[in-house]
């Protein structure tokens, strides 16, 4: 940073004596120095130059004055801003006092009084700069410092000066702090307003009297995540000195939607002086003397009055007690062992939690979350672990309990205790048969409502209007929800099947056998039982209705998978501690949403939500490690560690878990295959006739980008001898191991060999695609795919499908825009034109972009395919295709890795970054449809051309670890190159030798 001051003295010689740094921070470097005008000190900030290549001179400097309109008490003024020899800076007066940050370093918590201080002060700033149309978007302790006893802030704008999605940020990436940030600003929105501001000032204003603020995490990428899926921690848990009024403004602040919050700063200032009010009231009358008999002084009474309306207004029209508004059903615990008793208390924490919910303003904490913490092996759940599990999903209160037999049946003593310090809130007893949940359930539930119910006469809840009046009916439901705990899917599946066959009208049984079959076990439905329980979905709990509305009504999102990915998190968040719906959510991101520009890291966060309320998912487990392998070493090893902790019989994991070591040992030794673990993982493979393993595999090792592990492995089994079919997919995985490693005429060899063997009617065209895409590529001369079509002789082509054919024409035309030929690609086009084939038309437009960039229309081409692409892939049960199918991955493989980097390639020369980076992470998608498994091997062998732009468009951004990370992963797979190719390994090395003394990037949110 010397070149940096000596540069800044230099230029602003005439303006100010620069003196010496005294701060920096992701954004910017803080230099002390005097306005020789004026003769007054002020602090010079100069924004990072890696920032500043990134934002423009123009975006940030009509940012910088729009702040410096900004005239208030409590807001630190801009004096001036400019460019001085290429560096943005600004300029502010030298606040002599400390930050709130530094204060909180020395006091961890501070007192009531100046907390409230403080943030009344930020507050009246904030109202101001809202008023003029400026949000800071990022507050935090160390923009608030002190002068003269008063809180003023700094650094309005420059946030926003920054956060240039065009030059800096990824499409969905918020720039900011994560432990202050709002949820909409975590999620990328780019509408935020002032309650975004008002969210994190609810944050630091949590931290001042807790010690820390609300959300705390490893990584921004954890802490953002739980402040997607969570409620924030009540504060009194900490702090008990709070008092309940200043809890609810605080706690109100941070909701996850901003129509929750306090809509301007105003109101939350004036909510904050009315709660603290309310305090003074409280004290004033606990310290005035009691006069039995004598009338309240009239001041006394008012502020009763004053109380009274307060009290209201922050809670308003509560029907149960305020520790009774999130309550935590734990199994309640048989009085000595015995299996029956214990199978009711898990049975207990469903049927109570379905009779609770929705009762007044009680919300229940999912009774999948409480049982997926709850071991079956225990007999008892301490009331201490209880409660540490009730607070870690924010229930404000437990139920827990003991069962004991007595004559005629089962008797249950249940205490509901506050979440915070174990008070007994109520009590219940009840008797019922021990084959009769249902009547025990209700009984317990009349009961505690008596006792938490703040008007004249509670509800009386019957759980059969939620499930069914059938006893055989519920016990199989009750069957079925043990078996989504344990992870046993396809019990699940026939346990609900039993209950909704034993009373037609249990909807609620119909809509989880439905969701099971399609979510979990790819056992399809009856589609008759849904039509059943659709008709009928009113009748179902809210999430449950909500959840078969995203999946089975077209119109619900309008076949936008986008739209269905917000559907989902929306009900993902309203749901914060419902795994199976997180699952969904994390799913869905996980396969697809890479296809339609969502960041990997949003899927990770989903999923490390997910293993937070059931640690013991294996499917989560599983798809985490997938996600991280070959990219973060250390959260591929603590998924297998998982998977291996959490192995069961209910699947068949033995497969995987070696497969997952071999690559896991790949990862740890740069991309190379351990030759033990390889012939373990072959042995496996041969010792199978089931040809869909093989097929797996090989997928799996595509998506991971582990070519040398594939070869090995392939070849390893086929040496062991196999059959035929299965035979195939390691030919087949040989071949597009090479082509991934550059070694274009082993693939070739191998793609021959594959079509001379494979039944396949479609194998000849095998070896023309990848001829094909060699060419295209630039690693193969066009003679060698001009060679492998004459292969395809017209006797073969008139047995061969409307598809075939259609793709052929395709492949001649891709091979006409390598040659530049005109003619041929015209040909190609015609013949498209001409064509019977559902995806005749798909694969037209594609080659039609082609041509456009033929004849120069580049920017057009582009346009073209990126449209094409995303209308592809934003698929969502859209024109009666379903998500499984897509049959254009299935038949046209190359289709989409071609359409894409070639997209991504005209977009950047257009200069349009950020619809490329949208585009470029489609070799990321794990696609989650079988039929794209063909997609997934050809998405493979041209991943390390996307992975290479990904490179350099990183360092063309200055983010030096993101492209030291592209170029090393581009290396590690394509290290066999043509000749032709040649030159890229070069680029690679020498880019990687001049990032090599590069400082790494600060996140921008610190």
């Amino acid at each position: 940073m010397d070149d940096v001051l000596e540069r800044l003295k230099s230029s602003l010689l005439d303006r100010y004596a620069i003196d010496r740094e005294i701060g920096r921070g992701g954004m910017a470097i803080v230099f002390l120095a005097k306005d020789l005008k004026h003769h007054r000190l002020v602090a010079v900030k100069v924004l990072r130059p890696e920032l500043a290549a990134a934002v423009g001179r123009d975006r940030f400097l009509r940012e910088i004055e729009t702040a410096a309109q900004l005239s208030h008490p409590h807001i630190v003024p801009v004096h001036d801003s400019g460019e001085a020899d290429g560096l943005l800076f600004y300029v502010m007066p030298y606040v002599e006092g400390e930050s709130l940050r530094d204060l909180l370093a020395r006091e961890k918590q501070i007192s009531l009084e100046t907390a409230l201080r403080i943030t009344l002060d930020v507050a009246a700033a904030l109202s101001h700069a809202h008023s003029h149309g400026v949000v800071h978007r990022d507050i935090k302790p160390g923009n608030i410092l002190f002068s003269g006893g008063e809180a003023v802030v700094a650094d309005f704008g420059i946030a926003r000066a920054i956060d240039t999605r065009d030059g800096l940020t990824d499409p969905g990436v918020a720039i900011g702090t994560a432990e202050y940030m709002s949820p909409e600003q975590a999620s990328g929105d780019r509408a935020i307003d002032g309650r975004s501001d008002l969210y994190a000032l609810g944050c630091v204003l949590y931290e001042m009297l807790a010690g820390d603020p609300p959300f705390t995490g490893s990584t921004a990428q954890v802490i953002l995540a739980r402040k997607t899926a969570e409620t924030a921690p009540n504060l009194r848990i900490v702090r008990e000195s709070v008092p309940p009024a200043m809890e609810e403004v605080i706690m109100r602040t941070l909701s996850r939607v901003p129509a929750d919050r306090f809509q301007t700063a105003e109101k939350f200032a004036e909510a904050l002086k009315q709660a603290e009010t309310l305090e003074y009231q409280h004290k004033l009358l606990a310290r005035r003397p009691r006069r039995r008999g004598a009338l309240v002084g009239a001041g006394i009474v008012a502020a009763i009055v004053v109380s009274a309306i307060l009290f209201a207004w922050l809670q308003p029209s509560a029907t149960v007690i305020a520790s009774a508004f999130r309550i935590a059903v734990v199994p309640l615990a048989p009085a000595s062992a015995d299996t029956a008793l214990s199978r009711l208390g898990r049975d207990l924490v469903t049927t109570l939690s379905f009779n609770l919910d929705g009762v007044g303003e009680i919300r229940t904490v999912d009774a999948h979350a409480i049982l997926a913490h709850v071991s079956k092996e225990s007999a008892s759940y301490a009331l201490d672990a209880a409660s540490a599990l009730a607070r870690r999903f924010g229930a404000t209160s437990l139920l827990h309990g003991s069962l004991v037999r007595v004559a005629n049946g089962v008797r249950a003593d249940v205490r509901l205790y506050t979440a915070a310090n174990l008070s007994v809130v109520a009590r219940a007893s009840a008797m019922a048969s021990l084959d009769d949940p249902a009547s025990l359930t209700d009984s317990l539930t009349w009961l505690l409502l008596q006792q938490v119910w703040t008007s004249r006469t509670p509800p009386s809840p019957r759980l059969a209007a939620v499930t069914t009046r059938s006893l055989p009916a519920f016990r199989a439901f009750l069957d079925g929800e043990q078996a989504v705990v344990d992870g046993q899917w396809s019990a699940a599946q026939d346990a609900f099947r039993r209950a909704f066959q034993a009373d037609s009208t249990f909807w609620l049984a119909a809509a989880r056998y439905d969701w099971v079959a399609a979510a979990w076990t790819g056992i399809g439905a009856d589609t008759s039982v849904r039509s059943a329980y659709m008709a009928h979905r009113a009748s179902l709990p809210e999430r449950d209705r909500r959840a078969a509305e995203i999946r089975w009504i077209p119109g619900r999102v309008n076949g936008s998978f986008v739209r269905a990915l917000t559907e989902w998190q929306q009900l993902a968040r309203s749901f914060p501690d419902d795994w199976p719906i997180w699952f969904q959510y994390a799913d869905e991101l996980s396969h697809d949403a890479m296809l339609v520009g969502f960041p990997r890291q949003r899927a990770r966060a989903a999923l490390e939500h997910t293993v937070t309320i059931n640690p013991n998912l294996v499917e989560a487990w599983d798809h985490m490690f997938v996600m991280s392998v070959g990219r973060d070493t250390a959260m591929a090893r603590r998924a297998l560690e998982e998977l291996t902790r959490t192995h069961h019989g209910g699947l068949d994991w033995d497969h995987p878990l070696l497969w997952y070591r071999l690559l896991k040992r790949a990862q740890e030794t740069g991309g190379a295959s351990d030759a033990t673990l390889a012939d373990s993982v072959a042995m496996q493979l041969a010792g199978s006739s089931d040809p869909n393993p093989h097929e797996v595999f090989v997928v799996t090792l595509c998506i991971a980008g582990f070519p040398k592990v594939l070869i090995d492995v392939s070849e390893r089994v086929l040496r062991r001898g196999i059959g035929s079919e299965a035979a195939s997919w390691h030919r087949l995985g040989i071949t597009v191991g090479w082509a991934t490693r550059g070694a274009w005429d082993s693939a070739l060899v191998a793609s021959a060999r594959y079509a001379d063997l494979a039944q396949a009617d479609t194998a000849l065209l095998v070896p023309y695609r990848l001829a094909t895409a060699g060419a295209w590529l630039g690693a193969v001369n066009p003679e060698l795919a001009t060679a492998r079509r004459q292969a395809i002789t017209p006797a073969v082509m008139m047995t061969a499908s409307d598809e075939a054919r259609a793709e052929l024409a395709w492949l001649d035309g891709l091979v006409a825009v390598t040659r530049a030929d005109r003619r041929a690609l015209r040909e190609a086009l015609d013949t498209l034109g001409a064509s019977r084939a559902s995806t005749a038309k798909l694969l037209e437009r594609s080659l039609q972009a082609f041509q456009l960039e033929m004849t120069g229309e580049r920017r057009r081409a582009a346009s073209t395919l990126a449209t094409l692409e995303w209308e592809r892939a934003d698929c969502y049960g859209c024109t009666g295709v379903s998500p499984e199918e897509k049959p254009d991955y299935h038949a046209h493989p190359f289709l989409l890795p071609v359409n894409r980097l070639a997209a991504v390639r005209w977009l950047l020369q257009a200069g349009d970054t950020a619809r490329a980076v949208e585009l470029s992470t489609w070799h990321e998608a794990w696609m989650g449809f079988a039929t794209a498994r063909p997609a997934q091997r050809a998405s493979g062998i041209v991943a390390p051309f996307a992975i290479l732009e990904q490179a350099r468009i990183a360092h063309a951004r200055r983010q030096f670890d993101v492209a030291r990370t592209h170029y090393e992963q581009f290396l590690q797979r394509y290290d066999l190159p043509m000749e032709a190719h040649t030159p890229l390994i070069v680029e690679a090395k020498d880019a990687l030798r001049d990032l090599a003394d590069v400082e790494p990037a600060t996140n921008a949110r610190n």
